[in-house]
């Protein structure tokens, strides 16, 4: 009787957050999002016995399944999905009593307590709520940490992060083939204004659709080199950097790639002269090999770095503008910022970039200065702080650090930590870093208690 109570609950959220989406979207195709929400929900158990499976499957929708399956109407939005059905999970989580907070439960709820608040003050400015809605969906899916800490569920850390692996290598091939093919076919679902995806400027041909998972997926590759699981997983890491420099070519990435490498290796290696000096080496080798590789396949990534170190690069010109523009605006509001604002109500930032001529680039965590204002950033530092601590005292599984050390380094353009291409990766990561601790960094699985 309980269990058919608790899907009946069930079935009415899903079909409430249903109506919801219906009226904030106007989008008919939401009906399929409350259908798969109800399938998710009737299986849930067979997701429970193989959740590292069901976890990379919910990143895969996440990331709009990589425009490998073809969008309905006119823009992709299978990452609606995911969010209802985190809620669904959630709130069986809550009937059961399985609900538990873990180390960074506290945290966590901060931060969607700053987004209920960054809601309202972007509707005090007079934006429509609806559009505060839609601007918080993504940054909300963030609750997947208490799915993963919640529950008694054998999570194996080692199955996930391979996963996630084998996930970064498929994607890494299937757009280097479209990279080679560019020209003669597309099985890659691009579309027109998804910025950033695909383009054929100073650099040349350059798809970056999933970088950042399969910069993710390298580092956790160098992760489990270091834990003696195989050379394969050398090979991997090598592959799939020499991917980020020549496929992909974002340079933040490359850097923070290797950083990201280095750290690691100092951290959960014994540290010594030889282990420096060979990076040392490795280093100087690669930076030479990478200059050849550039100029016998014209690849301009070296050339477009030298100019951004002149500051002559349109890229740098237009961060640089950003940076100043988000400044100047944070000046104005510095305590709890603009809230979360929507590029489709005329007094959002976007709209008034493009007025000034300034069109927003990739910029790392200013969004969230922009958003939240001090209060916003307050939390972020209280949680990086803790997390970078937990990691150089070596309480975190190598496999989960990878992930948080990768955010820190690139973060200057990037966020890896609260943006909303990225979210739901941290939100993983963030939940194995709430249920590990010292006394299980040597085993593969972690019984949330």
């Amino acid at each position: 009787m309980k269990k058919t109570t608790q899907i009946l609950i069930s079935l009415f959220i899903a079909m409430l957050l249903g109506s919801i989406y219906l009226k904030s979207f106007e989008d008919p195709r939401v009906l399929l999002s409350i259908l798969f929400c109800l399938i998710v929900l009737l299986l849930r158990n067979r997701c429970y016995h193989n959740f590292e499976f069901f976890l990379c499957l919910l990143i895969f929708i996440y990331f709009e399944t990589f425009y490998l399956v073809p969008k309905f109407g006119e823009h992709y939005n299978y990452k609606q999905f995911v969010l209802p059905i985190l809620i669904i999970y959630l709130f069986d989580l809550f009937l059961t009593g399985k609900f538990r907070f873990g180390r960074y439960g506290g945290w966590v709820i901060m931060y969607l307590v700053i987004l209920a608040f960054g809601l309202i003050v972007s509707t005090y400015r007079g934006q429509p709520i609806i559009f505060g809605i839609k601007e918080i969906q993504y940054p909300m899916v963030i609750v997947i940490y208490f799915l993963i800490v919640g529950g008694n569920i054998n999570i194996n850390i080692n199955k996930f992060t391979s996963y996630l692996v084998i996930m970064g290598v498929a994607v890494a091939a299937l757009v280097a083939l479209q990279y080679i093919f560019y020209d003669k076919f597309q099985f890659i679902h691009f579309e027109e204004d998804i910025q950033g995806q695909y383009e054929t400027g100073i650099r040349g041909l350059r798809i970056t659709l999933g970088h950042t998972l399969i910069a993710t997926a390298a580092v956790v590759a160098f992760a489990k080199y270091l834990e003696k699981q195989g050379n394969i997983y050398l090979y991997t890491f090598i592959s799939l950097l020499a991917y980020i420099i020549l496929i992909s070519k974002t340079r933040m990435l490359v850097m923070g790639i290797i950083m990201t490498s280095v750290i690691l290796f100092l951290i959960y290696r014994r540290f010594s002269l030889k282990a420096i000096s060979l990076i040392c080496i490795v280093m100087i080798i690669f930076i030479f090999g990478i200059t050849k590789i550039s100029s016998i396949t014209e690849n301009k990534l070296v050339d477009v770095t030298y100019a951004d170190f002149e500051g002559k690069s349109a890229s740098y010109i237009t961060r640089v503008n950003s940076y100043l523009y988000y400044i100047d605006q944070f000046k104005k509001s510095a305590l709890i910022g603009y809230g979360h604002l929507s590029p489709h109500w005329k007094g959002s930032l976007a709209t008034r970039l493009m007025e000034k001529g300034i069109h927003i680039s990739d910029i790392g965590i200013m969004h969230l200065i922009y958003e939240n204002g001090l209060v916003g950033l307050l939390c972020f530092l209280i949680g990086l702080v803790r997390f970078m601590r937990s990691i150089l005292k070596r309480e975190q599984c190598i496999d989960v650090a990878a992930y948080i050390i990768l955010a820190f380094t690139t973060m200057i353009t990037f966020d890896l930590f609260l943006g909303d291409r990225d979210i739901l990766l941290f939100g993983v990561f963030l939940g194995f870093m709430g249920i590990t601790h010292k006394a299980n960094l040597n085993s593969n699985s972690v019984v949330n208690a």
